[in-house]
């Protein structure tokens, strides 16, 4: 209501003249418009107007070209194994390989030993040999009154089959043993040796000299 006494009065001041001429009495033309008043208060905000009617579908539009593709996404976890199918009919048979070279016979080990016997001087060096054979290659080893020798100072054994006894003694003297040792067996051979002090052969020359 405000708002149409505002608009009524604001017409009723249009059509009215603000002022006469004192002359001539009468209506003076009306002026040019004054400067705009400050701004009044914001008035209360009107009622809302009635929802409008739903307007009709529009034609759909033509479907545009089909967008990039996008990132291929994370490989899924493997799935489970299936079964074992069931083994298929033996191929054709190949064509034969070459023949093979003959195997060797395998055997037991045997030993010969040189020299069976020996009669060395003391403080010098003597050796015993050794032939082994046997297939697969024996294991040979040598043994002193039982007891196994090692390669040192005292003892020299050359690819198993040589003994060389350095600076001999008359603790030296005694049975030496070859023996050799396979798959198949063992086998042995034994040689004496004997070691002659240098009184000995001190006695000997003093005979020698006597008799002539």
């Amino acid at each position: 209501m405000r708002e149409v006494r505002h608009e009524i009065t604001k017409h009723f001041e249009q059509l009215m003249p603000a002022r006469y001429c004192k002359a001539s009495e009468k209506v003076c033309p009306a002026g040019p418009p004054g400067p705009p008043g400050p701004r009044g208060a914001r008035g209360p905000r009107g009622r809302r107007g009635p929802k409008g009617t739903k307007g009709n579908k529009g034609i759909q539009g033509i479907m545009g070209p089909p967008g990039k593709a996008g990132k291929s996404g994370m490989a899924g976890p493997p799935g489970p194994r299936g079964e074992k199918g069931d083994i298929g009919p033996p191929g054709p048979r190949g064509m034969p390989g070459p023949p093979g070279r003959p195997g060797e016979s395998i055997s037991p080990p045997h030993v010969v030993l040189s020299p069976a016997d020996q009669t060395r001087d003391e403080t010098g060096n003597t050796a015993f040999y050794c032939t082994v054979g046997g297939n697969p290659a024996p294991k040979v080893e040598w043994r002193f009154k039982g007891r196994k020798l090692a390669p040192g100072a005292k003892y020299s054994i050359k690819d198993g089959g040589a003994l060389t006894i350095k600076h001999l003694n008359y603790s030296d003297a005694g049975q030496y043993t070859c023996a050799a040792t396979n798959v198949l067996g063992s086998s042995a051979a034994s040689g004496i040796l004997s070691v002659r002090g240098e009184a000995h052969d001190k006695k000997n020359e003093l005979a020698v000299t006597l008799s002539a």
